[in-house]
């Protein structure tokens, strides 16, 4: 059968809506917002890539089984995911997976998957099934002990599940295993297994006790990165290296015994300045992330009491509107009259709401004005204090350039006064003190680039402190709007599937009145007849009375003549 792409009308047809009849759950499927689908069946569709899955951010379980896909691809997204069915496929590479951190239960069952990789970030799988692939070294299942938290494993299917010891090889290098191949693992089978492999596991885990330390430091270094990432600190450190590495000049000044012994110094003050920016920067940075988290939660307070204040409007008027129907029923003389009124309520509701949504956004724009007054003076601090350090290495720089400049003039007349060809071992040194214009020409251009390398960096801070006080900036006006706009609607929304319902109601009572009243005169007619045939009958029954045979009557015949 041809394969298909994933198609609008495909996806519509895939969500997964529980807890609802049928024909509701049609409708529900063609009017949820993707944003709210939390679970994606395309199983049996002759699906041959994957892709258009957009904006499903609360999307947990995705069923991709017994399709034709090839490839692993345009999944990174979905990081809410903790179940994905990729079995039954032609899939021959594990990718694409990385980012799937939440991932608990993963099938890649009945593919051609040969080599295990592409699972290192998963550390939260706990059902793993790759059986019916192509697995076929034995030694590779130490692959699956990085997984901590997996406790079903099935292989069954592979050629590795043909080897004679490949039960008890898989379960004693397992760390936490409960069912391999849907068969329980017994205490007494684990031990066993742990046991006959007991060398092959003490290598094993001296190994991994290295790799755990080298991990740590792995990861200390990543938070590290991370946190001068978000101070911007990011280059400080090596930052006097690099300068001599993009200096053209200093491999050749090198060359030149002792010229450059001002550099030592120079590279102290860089070192000990950069620890003390260091120092300062990261203790700053916490104090604006918790500026931040107070505005942030002054806000969600002040929100939350609009909110409240909001849901008690509606939940108000959900009571009276249930009352109103009710009696609007109950007494249909006056019920038209109480519905119409209730909709003049629910006018008067959107009113209220849309009153409240404006006195919230000004509380939130005055919240931000406070926050945004301290945290820029924040940002002003920051700059100050890189202007300083730049300032301190800009002096260093100068001085060490001057003291570079004494020196050569120093090795100049040293060289001409006195026979040095025997201390100078290079060719490119000899060269440079013959010509003084060229030594000194060097020193400039040195210093120059030294400069240029520290007024870059100092560019690059000053604009990075500027670019977060404008990241700040956007990201809480956008938030801002964002809620404003979204209040707004959710009121019209409110408001319009009341008039609605109101107006359903109101038409049903208008129907049953028209029914009733129609059925009265029904009855009036009825009983109208029944009157007028009455009377009919009573009038009948006088005439054939008044005209009743002699034959009947109680008085004797007249006499006949003879």
């Amino acid at each position: 059968m041809e394969g298909k792409a994933i198609t609008t009308e495909i996806i519509r047809g895939a969500i997964k809506v529980e807890g609802l009849v049928p024909e509701v759950c049609e409708d529900r499927k063609k009017t949820i917002p993707l944003k709210l689908v939390t679970c994606l069946e395309f199983s049996f569709k002759c699906i041959k890539e994957i892709n258009y899955l957009i904006g499903f951010e609360c999307l947990t379980r995705l069923l991709l089984d017994n399709n034709q896909l090839s490839k692993i691809q345009n999944l990174s997204h979905l990081t809410t995911l903790t179940e994905l069915d990729l079995s039954f496929n032609s899939i021959e590479k594990i990718e694409g997976l990385e980012t799937l951190t939440n991932l608990t239960d993963l099938s890649l069952y009945n593919n051609k998957i040969a080599r295990l990789e592409g699972l290192e970030t998963l550390e939260e799988l706990v059902c793993l099934s790759l059986g019916n692939n192509l697995l076929a070294d034995l030694e590779d299942v130490a692959y699956f002990r990085q997984f901590r938290k997996l406790r079903l494993l099935c292989l069954d299917g592979n050629p590795i599940s043909k080897d004679p010891e490949y039960r008890l090889f898989v379960i004693a290098f397992m760390r936490n295993i409960l069912y391999l191949d849907h068969k329980l693992c017994f205490k007494a089978q684990i031990e066993q297994a742990k046991d006959d492999y007991q060398d092959e596991l003490q290598e094993l885990k001296e190994k991994e006790l290295q790799e755990e330390i080298d991990i740590k430091n792995r990861l200390a270094k990543r938070a590290e990165t991370e946190l001068y990432k978000k101070a911007n600190l990011v280059g400080l450190d090596g930052l006097f290296e690099r300068m001599l590495e993009e200096d053209p000049e200093h491999t050749r000044l090198m060359e030149v015994p002792t010229l450059l012994e001002a550099l030592d110094e120079y590279k102290e003050i860089h070192r000990t300045s950069t620890a003390e920016l260091k120092t300062t920067i990261i203790g700053l940075y916490y104090k604006q992330q918790e500026e931040i988290k107070l505005w942030q939660a002054a806000m969600k307070e002040d929100v939350g009491k609009k909110d409240d204040e909001s849901r008690a409007i509606v939940n108000s008027f959900e009571e009276l509107k249930k009352k109103t129907i009710q009696e609007a029923f109950e007494d249909r003389s006056t019920g038209e009259e109480k519905l119409k009124s209730l909709l003049t309520e629910n006018n008067v509701m959107k009113y209220q709401l849309m009153e409240l949504e404006v006195v919230c956004f000004d509380e939130v724009q005055n919240l931000w004005m406070q926050f945004e007054e301290v945290f820029y003076a924040m940002i002003d601090v920051n700059k100050q204090h890189y202007a300083n350090y730049f300032g301190v290495l800009r002096n260093a720089e100068n001085k060490a350039a001057e003291t570079i400049l004494m020196q050569a003039a120093s090795l100049l007349e040293k060289y001409i006064l006195t026979d040095m060809d025997e201390e100078v071992e290079s060719d490119e040194a000899r060269m440079l003190l013959k010509d003084k214009d060229g030594l000194i020409g060097a020193i400039q251009a040195s210093h120059d680039a030294h400069t240029l390398t520290i007024d870059s960096w100092e560019d690059e801070k000053l604009k990075n402190e500027e670019h977060t006080r404008k990241v700040i900036t956007e990201n809480a006006k956008f938030a801002a709007i964002k809620r404003n706009r979204e209040r707004i609607q959710e009121t019209w929304y409110i408001h319009d599937n009341n008039v609605q319902e109101i107006n359903a109601e109101l038409h049903r009572l208008q129907r049953a009145s028209v029914i009733l009243s129609s059925g009265e005169g029904n009855f009036r007619s009825a009983s109208k007849l029944s009157s007028r045939m009455g009377s009919f009958a009573a009038d009948l029954k006088r005439t054939r009375a008044s005209t009743r045979s002699p034959l009947n009557s109680n008085t004797a015949p007249p006499s006949l003549p003879t």
